[in-house]
Parts: structure tokens; C-alpha cells; sequence
């Protein structure tokens, strides 16, 4: 995920993830305002991008659909290899 940032966002998003994953306060403001909690973090979001975070639970996994796709075509080999589990679908994300 942080792969697909452009690289100056890498790092603050990073630390955006980790202090998530300790700070109660700071993560349910991250889930209900993520465009000012990244603004504050130095992470400026293009006009009109929107952009959501979600929780997984003990009870809930969440799963992202990557963008429809127009004129994509992948091969045999890459289908197979997508649905047997090797490699990484942002590819076509």
C-alpha cells in the first residue's frame, strides 16, 4: 500500500499507520476525518481525492477492490498465478 504513495508521503504515512496502531484517540479520528488527520501529518490529498480507512477486527476483514480496469487484459499465466496465490495484483491497481 505505502508503495503506491509518491515517495515524499512514504515516511508520514508510515507514521501515520504506527501511531494508529497505539493510539486509540488518534486512530477514531483517522477513521471518521482522514483527509485533516493526513493534512496535520503533512500528507495534502489533491483536490477532490477522497480517501477512507478501515478497520479490521476479530470479527471483520476487509477487503479493497482495486479500480475497474478499461482495456486491461491479463494473460492465462497471470490469472493463474494471481489465483494460486503468488505475486501482487497492483499491476492492474
Amino acid at each position: 500500500m505505502l508503495d503506491t504513495l509518491p515517495a515524499e508521503y512514504r515516511e508520514k504515512a508510515r507514521e501515520v499507520l504506527e501511531k494508529s496502531m497505539i493510539d486509540q484517540d488518534y486512530r477514531k479520528e483517522l477513521l471518521a476525518n482522514p483527509t485533516a488527520v493526513l493534512a496535520a501529518a503533512g500528507i495534502h490529498l489533491p483536490q477532490g481525492l477522497k480517501v477512507n480507512f478501515v478497520e479490521n477486527t476479530a470479527s471483520t476483514v476487509n477487503f479493497v477492490l482495486p479500480a475497474l480496469q478499461d482495456g486491461v487484459e491479463i494473460t492465462d499465466e497471470e490469472l493463474e498465478g494471481v489465483s494460486g496465490g503468488w505475486g501482487s495484483s497492483t499491476k492492474y491497481c
